[in-house]
């Protein structure tokens, strides 16, 4: 004897007369998102300007505050003074 709930008719005919398809997520979908890039180009001009800054004894936090520059890029140009 077999039953049959009346459930099963409902899904049936929702899955038939619905609209939208559910495709399923593959794992290559799910590895294509496009990353977020944070570098940002500093110009030459910039680059000059926070060394001379650095020459002239301005602390990395004024620097960083001034120029827009990252910290570790100060402490970066800092090397290339010492």
């Amino acid at each position: 004897m077999v039953f049959i709930t009346p459930i099963l008719p409902i899904t049936v005919i929702l899955l038939i007369h619905n609209k939208t398809t559910v495709l399923p997520v593959t794992r290559e979908a799910r590895q294509r998102k496009p990353k977020k890039t944070t570098k940002l180009v500093i110009d030459e001009t910039t680059k000059e300007r926070a060394i001379s800054m650095l020459k002239l004894g301005y602390s990395v936090a004024e620097i960083e505050e001034e120029l827009g520059i990252s910290r570790p890029t100060l402490y970066r140009y800092k090397k290339i003074i010492k």
